[in-house]
């Protein structure tokens, strides 16, 4: 169980959760059951692994994130001088 995506992870995952339907006596042992079972894994992995998967996605998207969130700051303050540089000027 090294990290969130490993496939022993959700393994693990996949057992608890079956393991949790069948002492909820909702395990049916048929194709049906994969609706809740995959609900089930999705509340696990959301309760143990959250933290690992924002850390992944911010490793893999971070600085193309904050790449554009400040895209237009550059021009945003050069009207700033510009509107400044008028006011002054009035002045």
């Amino acid at each position: 169980m090294t990290s969130w995506h490993s496939y022993p992870k959700i393994y693990a995952v996949g057992h608890k959760a079956v393991a949790r339907m069948r002492d909820e006596g909702i395990l049916d042992g048929s194709p049906r059951d994969i609706g809740t079972l995959v609900k089930y894994v999705q509340e696990d992995l959301q309760e143990e692994c959250v933290d690992g998967m924002k850390a992944a996605l911010w490793s893999h998207y971070g600085q193309d994130i904050m790449r554009k969130a400040v895209a237009g700051i550059a021009y945003w303050y050069k009207d700033e001088l510009l509107a400044s540089a008028f006011e002054d000027a009035a002045a």
